[in-house]
Parts: C-alpha cells; sequence; structure tokens
C-alpha cells in the first residue's frame, strides 16, 4: 500500500522538527508553510513531541552505533541525512550513549505511526492495523503485553448507519470470533482485555462487524465485516 499524502507530510514535519531537510527541501517546506495552516499544525505538533527529548541531559556524544541504528530504523539514505542527523544528536538530545539506545524505539514507532502519539504508562508490544474498502486504515489496535490493556485509534472513522452498530472482535488462531463489545464513540479508547484470551492474541486476528443497533444478537457476527487485521509484534 503506498504511503498517503498526509503521511509523506507527517515525515516532512518529523524531518523539518530536527532540521533534517536539505536547503531546497527546506526551502520548498517553508514555502507551503505559509499557506497551509494543517502543515504548520503538523511541524508545531513534530516540534513538541521531540522536545521533551533534550531536557534535562548534559550534551554527550553517542557512540557511532548508535547513529547506524538510527539511520537504518529511519531508512533514511546516509548521504542525505549523516551529518546533520548526527550534528543534532550531538547537540544535547541524549546523557551517554546507552540512554541513547533507549531513545532510538521511541522515535521509531512516532514516525511508523505518525498520527497516534505515544501514552505515558501504556508500552504497545503488539497491535493490528484494521483495514476497510481500498486498503484504508480505519483503526489501530496495540495491545500492552505488560498490563493487559488495549488502545483502540480510529484513524480514518468508522462509519455507521444510527440503527447499527459496529462492534469489535477478536478471532483466536482456530476458533470462534469473540466479541469484545460496541467500538466506542471515541477516536482514542482503552478497553482491558479478558484473560483468559490474552495468551492467544499472537496469532489473532481483530475485525469490526456492521451489526443490529446494540449489538450482535447472542454474540454471533450476523453483518458484512468493516475492517480486518491481524495481531503482530511491534
Amino acid at each position: 500500500m503506498s504511503a498517503t499524502p498526509e503521511f509523506d507530510d507527517d515525515l516532512l514535519a518529523a524531518e523539518q522538527a530536527l532540521r533534517l531537510l536539505p536547503p531546497e527541501e527546506q526551502a520548498t517546506f517553508a514555502a507551503r508553510l505559509r499557506d497551509e495552516p494543517a502543515l504548520r499544525a503538523r511541524l508545531r505538533d513534530w516540534e513538541s513531541r521531540f522536545a521533551p527529548l533534550a531536557e534535562d541531559f548534559p550534551e554527550v556524544m553517542p557512540p557511532a552505533s548508535v547513529k547506524r541504528q538510527l539511520m537504518t530504523e529511519i531508512g533514511a539514505p546516509a548521504s542525505r541525512r549523516s551529518l546533520m542527523l548526527w550534528g543534532w544528536l550531538a547537540g544535547g538530545v541524549v546523557a551517554v550513549g546507552i540512554t541513547a539506545t533507549f531513545f532510538v524505539p521511541d522515535i521509531i514507532n512516532t514516525l511508523n505511526n505518525p498520527a497516534i502519539p505515544a501514552l505515558p504508562g501504556f508500552t504497545p508490544g503488539m497491535q493490528a492495523s484494521l483495514m476497510g474498502a481500498g486498503d484504508q486504515l480505519l483503526v489501530q489496535v496495540q495491545y500492552d503485553t505488560g498490563t493487559g490493556e488495549v488502545r483502540l485509534v480510529q484513524m480514518a472513522g468508522v462509519q455507521h448507519a444510527t440503527d447499527r452498530s459496529m462492534e469489535l472482535w477478536v478471532i483466536p488462531a482456530g476458533q470462534k470470533p469473540v466479541s469484545l463489545g460496541l467500538m466506542p464513540e471515541q477516536r482514542d479508547a482503552h478497553m482491558p482485555m479478558p484473560d483468559e484470551l490474552r495468551p492467544m492474541l499472537a496469532n489473532a486476528t481483530f475485525a469490526i462487524t456492521d451489526e443490529p443497533k446494540g449489538g450482535a444478537p447472542d454474540g454471533v457476527a450476523t453483518g458484512p465485516v468493516i475492517a480486518k487485521g491481524d495481531m503482530t509484534s511491534v
């Protein structure tokens, strides 16, 4: 699935927040900022996300291995990002090399999921991207393996008629679907995963179906599948 313009703009804003864009791209980006309020908002959002990483740390040069890992994970060509990124890291983002290695996964996770801000105390160990018609990402499911909590983030929104309900299901490998209840109205919601289902999530599928108002009768799915996706490790 190809990246959307919104995804591309998020990455551009992230790179600009870190001052990674080459001069010619910076000029183009600056011109767009004057005319696009949404792009300005994206840049402000990324600057606020990265700002806490630089707080309360003295300036210490991290080892070269941290640079190589970050460049590899981001997927940025070394010829384009190398000097600028290394200057940013050396400017005070990390205290010591070992500390920097803990920052790398957080940065990568944010870049991979640009519209999903991290939550304090919630560490996703597994996730599922529930795709709808046209391979559109409708809902991102995240699961904290430590707390057993599920996070549901509606990326594009799940539309339904007023006399219908959207129901969330988990389908353990080789088993029947188990209802997790109606989809929350909030864009970003949380719910506990039942204890008996937690060991089965590694190979499970999540799905959303269109059901009669109030949910599927007798806990058995009756409506069409609106979105689904397989659980994978983060």
